[in-house]
């Protein structure tokens, strides 16, 4: 991003902080109550799958009809606003905004459901692979990396070699680092930090084409493990595209601040 524009949208920007009031603050607290449930529902959903915790996957199946509702109030909150203020400006942006970040709050609801779905089902089946609790820093990797070299020597005396398997958790963590900083950027009115976050698609798309092409050796190697590699496939593919819907939120709060659509700007991520 050019600095001629941050210094163009600076001004804006204080203009838009004391902007959330009535009508206005209630839709923007009911987008951030959808956006907590959302993240803290794809954590529960993660940890389900690491942890191989059926109460935790059931809690954040059960907890995504609060979503649900949330998504409907918006709409109606919207449509009130759009009938009896006719907005202009800024207040149009947010109307906009406002319908097209519920519904991706909401798929990334959806995602964390099927992820959990399939976490229910991988219970029922030994671990393809171990997977990684906490994946907060590099030093932690180093040392997840030394404890699965010694697990798999042990395992190795006796079975084929099976790699540690640490791309999902990774994706995950990676996945609601996105949704918390879009938020963060909805919340903090900071455009500029959306970048980031898109950059941060990137990645997860790379790990999640890592991830099957790894998985379908190990199909290949071994047919008994197909089971197990489709579902953790599909819990990639969740998270992708919970990565995309955090990207998307990313693109319309900066759209929001800034009147800039950057949907389709491939150079903007880069600068």
């Amino acid at each position: 991003m050019n600095a001629p524009i941050l210094e163009a949208t600076e001004e804006k920007l204080e203009r838009v902080r004391s902007y959330f009031r009535g009508d206005l603050l209630v839709l923007r607290e009911t987008l951030l109550r959808m956006a907590s449930i959302a993240h803290t529902n794809l954590q529960l959903a993660l940890e389900s799958l690491v942890e191989r915790s059926a109460e935790k996957a059931k809690k954040a199946i059960q907890d995504d009809m609060e979503i649900d509702r949330l998504e409907v109030e918006v709409d109606e909150l919207v449509a009130g606003f759009m009938a009896t203020q006719a907005p202009v400006a800024l207040a149009c942006r947010l109307m906009l905004a406002a319908s097209k970040l519920s519904s991706d709050l909401e798929r990334i609801g959806d995602q964390a459901v099927s992820i959990a779905r399939r976490s229910l089902i991988l219970m029922d089946e030994p671990p393809l692979k171990p997977l990684a609790s906490k994946l907060s820093s590099d030093l932690e990797r180093i040392g997840d990396q030394a404890v699965s070299i010694a697990r798999r020597s042990l395992i190795l005396m006796d079975e084929p070699p099976l790699k540690p398997l640490l791309d999902i958790p990774r994706m995950g963590a990676d996945v609601l680092a996105m949704i918390r900083g879009a938020t963060d950027a909805f919340v903090e009115i900071t455009p500029e930090k959306c970048a980031e976050i898109i950059k941060m698609d990137v990645r997860v798309d790379d790990i999640n084409r890592q991830l099957e092409r790894e998985l379908t050796c190990f199909m290949v190697e071994s047919p008994k493990t197909i089971t197990r590699a489709l579902n953790l496939m599909l819990v990639a593919r969740f998270f992708e595209r919970a990565a995309d819907h955090a990207k998307n939120i990313a693109e319309q709060v900066y759209y929001l601040y800034t009147g800039e659509d950057i949907r389709h700007d491939a150079e903007f991520s880069k600068n």
